[in-house]
């Protein structure tokens, strides 16, 4: 697949290895605003093409692996979070 070559498929839009920050926050659990922070601070590669932020699947699931094996639980996602809290009372 060429830069300007794309696909669409069911996580959102891919171009060149990269997803839209929708499609990411689907794909991660995260929320939109966290994810965009993230890409900001550079902590996962993304690419800012006019007003929407493209982010790199591979820095994407790296991120995640690297915050999955941390004790510290405010990295996780909020979908986890809500389960973790539903499933103690």
């Amino acid at each position: 697949m060429n830069a300007l070559s794309s696909s669409h498929d069911d996580d959102g839009l891919v171009l060149d290895n990269h997803m839209s920050i929708q499609a990411a926050s689907e794909y991660s659990g995260y929320n939109l605003q966290y994810l965009r922070r993230i890409v900001r601070k550079g902590e996962v590669e993304g690419v800012k093409v006019g007003q929407v932020w493209l982010v790199n699947l591979a820095s994407l699931d790296a991120y995640l692996k690297r915050v999955q094996n941390t004790d510290d639980r405010r990295y996780g996602p909020r979908v986890y979070q809500t389960y973790i809290s539903s499933q103690s009372e």
